[in-house]
């Protein structure tokens, strides 16, 4: 399956920039959250092949807070 993603954060000061990974090797599949009142992000022009036992992982980088963390969830639509 193809598959487009979308992320939010908190809503902190800061900017993140967030990568979907298969099977541990970045994909195209990206997007950025950036200042205090942005809190969602969306990728839709891109898309990751994936196949069944695959596995995804979503990473954020934060490009002004160094180390520090914020709640994140995200979606995916397989199809």
């Amino acid at each position: 399956s193809d598959a487009p993603a979308s992320a939010g954060g908190s809503g902190t000061t800061g900017n993140y920039a967030y990568t979907v990974f298969v099977n541990g090797a970045a994909t195209t599949v990206t997007c950025s959250v950036a200042g205090n009142s942005a809190t969602t992000c969306s990728d839709s022009g891109d898309t990751a092949a994936i196949t069944a036992g695959q596995t995804l992982e979503l990473r954020a980088v934060s490009s002004s807070n160094g180390n520090s963390s914020v709640p994140v969830t995200w979606s995916i639509k397989l199809g």
